[in-house]
């Protein structure tokens, strides 16, 4: 039954991106109708911008009429490698008629080994309700791809870019996503819910040659970017996605070890919107990569929300869809862990270790995530937690509060010695603006502390 409901969640997917994917110059909802035009590296349509042109970089880009815009950088470039292209030769806009623009740059790599072409051709697709930015780039190798005749090694190896493409997203529509989602070699679609860890299923995203896919869904206004691949000239394509999900890379495979790669590298692709629905069928579709528990122990991390006590019992959610703020360790982290032998409450803490009166170590709230505390202007907040100490030689273990705004730091006493579960308080006074708090738990010194209960909450 699993089965033949994936089959036919597929098939409804595929129906909807083969009606979706033929562009419509003409009349689409409420007969819309584009009319294209450039001036001053600004792209128009009927006179709104909907993309700005900064060398190799498009910005403030829009993918639908009348909406605001929802990548806050796209970068066409080839990038990545000794062989980067950098420089910009030439930037032409031309317009045929009203309903598509083109935009042609021109570049090359410092040396000049390498040099690029890139036409980008602005549409509009009726069946998407869609601006279809459709991408033509390629890559010539102009001249031999070492930087010296001396010594035949990987050091003076030219190597070609490994990127293409960038996109930049711009805030709040990554709230309003729920994965990531794209097609595979094997032909199926693989989901990456959204958390902020750097998950191995956010690394190496492989593609087929043609036909490939990969966007950001799950916003039921219909905010979805999606990146369709056309061809990718016979080589493969990757990609990856920051942990912070802001960010999405494509790139290409080839051997590059001793710089043998063919004299011109290519590829198709366009960048658009999906709506809700057509959103939902291929979130439906995808599935979600199986972590063994000796993944989920080596990835997970113990998370944190500001509202809630932190006892440390829970760990951020790999297969599901989880933006919650977590744990993330520095210092001397040798002996440094999550346990679970220790606590003040449930069953777990954090734990810090020294080996000798200057060590350091600390776990504390990893800031790309949004899970972090926010002073609120003109409100005081009180911040504890429970540590427990044994013979540490230092400045022993203590809490320290930060303020992301102006770096003001305040810090609890510190508590020395060989004790049993202690509280550690730090209070904040009201700020003049609102700031995000960074938490610290900072041992210092020979021994050990473990840490539980972090609780963080406004007085009066």
């Amino acid at each position: 039954m699993e089965l033949l409901t994936s089959l036919a969640a597929l098939l409804a997917f595929a129906i909807v991106c083969l009606s979706g994917c033929a562009a419509g110059a003409s009349a689409g909802p409420g007969g819309y109708k584009p009319d294209f035009s450039h001036s001053a590296g600004v792209i128009y349509d009927r006179g709104r911008p909907i993309a700005k042109i900064k060398g190799f970089r498009l910005k403030s880009v829009v993918l639908a009429p009348g909406e605001e815009a929802l990548i806050e950088e796209w970068d066409v470039s080839w990038r990545g490698g000794k062989g980067k292209v950098t420089t910009v030769d030439e930037v032409l806009v031309r317009k045929d008629k009203p309903s598509a623009l083109e935009v042609l740059i021109k570049g090359h790599s410092a040396g000049g080994h390498y040099s690029s072409i890139t036409k980008i051709t602005v549409t509009y697709s009726r069946s998407l309700d869609s601006y279809l930015y459709e991408v033509v780039s390629t890559l010539v190798k102009e001249k031999l791809l070492r930087e010296g005749w001396d010594t035949y090694s990987k050091a003076n190896l030219v190597s070609p870019p490994s990127e293409c493409c960038r996109l930049k997203f711009k805030a709040p529509h990554g709230d309003k996503w729920k994965c990531c989602v794209y097609r595979d070699r094997d032909g199926k679609l693989v989901k990456i819910p959204f958390h902020y860890l750097m998950t191995p299923d956010k690394d190496r995203l492989y593609f087929p040659r043609k036909d490939a896919l990969v966007g950001y869904f799950g916003d039921p206004e219909g905010a979805n970017p999606v990146v369709e691949f056309i061809d990718a000239a016979g080589l493969n394509s990757y990609g990856h996605i920051s942990a912070s999900l802001g960010e999405l890379y494509l790139g290409r495979l080839y051997n590059n070890v001793l710089g043998h790669c063919s004299d011109k590298l290519g590829i198709r692709y366009r960048l658009c919107r999906y709506d809700g629905k057509r959103s939902a069928l291929i979130v439906k579709a995808g599935r979600v990569r199986k972590y063994t528990e000796e993944e989920k122990e080596e990835y997970a991390r113990p998370r944190f929300e500001p509202d809630k006590t932190c006892d440390f019992e829970e760990a951020i959610d790999l297969a599901k869809t989880d933006r919650a703020g977590y744990w993330e360790v520095f210092g001397d982290i040798f002996d440094a862990e999550w346990c679970n032998d220790v606590a003040h409450s449930g069953g777990r803490s954090l734990k810090c270790a020294g080996e000798s009166k200057s060590s350091r170590c600390y776990w504390e709230l990893a800031l790309h995530t949004k899970g972090y505390p926010v002073l609120e202007k003109g409100k005081g907040y009180r911040v504890t937690a429970y540590v427990k100490t044994k013979a540490p030689d230092g400045k022993g273990a203590s809490l320290e509060c930060i303020k992301l705004k102006g770096g003001a730091a305040f810090k609890s006493q510190p508590i020395t010695g060989t004790t049993g579960w202690k509280k550690l308080v730090v209070d904040i006074p009201a700020s003049s603006e609102t700031t995000g708090l960074q938490i610290r738990l900072l041992h210092e010194g020979k021994g050990v502390s473990y840490f539980d209960d972090v609780r963080f909450a406004g007085v009066r």
